[in-house]
């Protein structure tokens, strides 16, 4: 079985910090893949993001993009409105199940 890490956020904007986190726990945690899934709104902060959802997954998909086991999941995006961590894992165990 597959271990997959899941880092959510609203990446408003992504940058190099993100992309550090997730290698150290990729390493620590030895994971064999790591979603990052950006969230449409988020539940604990009023501010909407100043930049649309899907060019915040374009612009982490370029962040990403020389790691083989970074993946940008956009289900939060496609789904839209609050972000909440339960319905998310519940689609990704559904998805990613082998």
């Amino acid at each position: 079985m597959r271990k997959i890490g899941v880092l959510g956020g609203t990446f408003d904007p992504p940058h190099k910090g993100h992309l550090k986190v997730a290698e150290i726990a990729t390493e620590i945690l030895r994971l064999d893949l790591l979603l990052f899934i950006p969230c449409s709104k988020h539940t604990l902060k009023e501010r909407l993001p100043k930049v649309s959802g899907f060019h915040r997954s374009n612009m982490l998909a370029l962040l990403c993009s020389n790691i083989d086991n970074f993946i940008v999941e956009n289900c939060e995006l496609e789904r839209g409105g609050v972000s909440y961590t339960s319905e998310t894992l519940s689609f990704l165990k559904k998805k990613y199940k082998d």
